[in-house]
């Protein structure tokens, strides 16, 4: 969608991780048990790689149930966010579910069906950028 509001930003940052997590109880306690628990010393992209543990975790046990909805908070963040954000997304989740997985997961294709076209877009940038 074009001419959205900015409303995910480095300021705002916890508002991105709430919406990253919403609707999917399970990751919601993760977050809130193993990573929102240390609010002093947080760091956005150790914060996002540690979610895209638990993406690959969830991936590799084919417990693919909540991808939809998680996918769907990606791109709606990617078209809401500012440049922080969105290279957060793209270089913290979307290359951490890359270099996580390895090679037991195809990343090239294998979140496609889950994927908006913003998201899309950006992770085939990702993958052109790294070799193709």
């Amino acid at each position: 969608m074009a001419n959205q509001e900015t409303i995910y930003t480095e300021t705002t940052i916890e508002n991105v991780f709430q919406k990253l997590i919403s609707g999917w109880d399970e990751l919601s306690n993760f977050y809130h048990k193993e990573i929102k628990v240390h609010e002093s010393d947080r760091l956005a992209y150790i914060d996002m790689a540690d979610i895209a543990r638990f993406i690959v975790k969830k991936k590799k046990a084919n417990e693919t149930k909540h991808f939809s909805r998680f996918f769907e908070n990606t791109e709606a963040i990617l078209e809401q966010a500012d440049t922080y954000i969105q290279n957060l997304i793209v270089v913290g989740l979307f290359e951490g579910i890359q270099n996580i997985g390895g090679q037991e997961i195809a990343y090239k294709a294998s979140f496609n069906e889950w994927l908006g076209p913003k998201s899309i877009g950006e992770w085939r940038k990702l993958i052109n950028f790294w070799g193709g």
